[in-house]
């Protein structure tokens, strides 16, 4: 029998076939596109990440595709076919099942003064809420300038610990800095709108002790930077994820 017409290669075609058809649409409705044209500024390997991660899922499906025709030993190769689409077939509907259509909001710490940031090295961001339970500070400055160049309706949104929201500060196109004067009861802020960006959501508390001696203010600093985990997320069917993530870094206090 010949290598090509093998019960693994069968199962591994059958594999194949679903995520095949998902990205010809993908590719036919302009979906695809759209998504590399947020990268066109970009390096080309930012570009290249998302093709190159599409042939490895595709290679992933028809490794398990095969693996499953071979070891439930089918001796048809039809059979065996049908066989590779269905676990690869069952695991993408499930994650496609899981994927909201709302936009990403991810949870993100402020990094604190002195500490490098991630910049856009491969292949993560921060993501992980803070977990201080201290007052937050009176008033939080956030400097805007590197994200506010794209902004239509960008804004920030002070939450409660509830979820409720309290109060909206919107930011407009090529702004520098945005003033929260934080009200009772805030917990946390979400920056929402930012073009080709996830929305982030990071925690008040904690802030001010942080940052001593800067009367009640806390100056951060927001930009954004590429995450490429997010094109696994997208291609494994999360439409509503964004290539880019907000990282938020606290300025030191300005000495005395």
């Amino acid at each position: 029998m010949q290598w090509w017409s093998s019960i693994f290669v069968a199962g591994a075609v059958g594999g194949m076939s679903p995520e095949l058809a998902r990205m010809a649409v993908r590719a036919q409705s302009g979906e695809f596109a759209v998504w590399l044209a947020k990268l066109v500024n970009e390096p080309s390997f930012s570009i290249a990440v998302p093709v190159i991660a599409s042939l490895g899922i595709l290679l992933l499906l028809a490794l398990i595709g095969g693996l499953v025709a071979h070891y439930v030993r089918e001796e048809s190769n039809g059979k065996a076919f049908l066989l590779g689409i269905g676990a690869p077939a069952f695991v993408l509907s499930t994650l496609g099942a899981a994927s909201s259509n709302d936009d990403v909001t991810k949870f993100t710490s402020v990094i604190p003064a002195g500490t490098a940031m991630n910049g856009s090295s491969f292949p993560f961001s921060s993501a992980f809420a803070q977990s201080k339970t201290e007052a937050p500070p009176a008033t939080v400055l956030l400097d805007v300038g590197a994200i506010s160049g794209p902004c239509v309706e960008c804004r920030v949104v002070l939450q409660d610990a509830a979820g409720q929201q309290l109060a909206t500060q919107p930011i407009g196109a090529g702004e520098k800095q945005v003033e929260l004067v934080v009200p009772s009861g805030a917990a946390t802020a979400t920056i929402e709108g930012v073009g080709d960006t996830n929305n982030a959501q990071f925690s008040l508390s904690g802030l001010a002790e942080n940052q001593p001696g800067a009367g009640g203010t806390v100056d951060i600093e927001v930009s954004r930077s590429r995450n490429y985990l997010n094109d696994f997320r997208y291609l494994l069917g999360n439409a509503s994820i964004q290539p880019f993530d907000i990282e938020l870094k606290q300025s030191a206090p300005a000495t005395q």
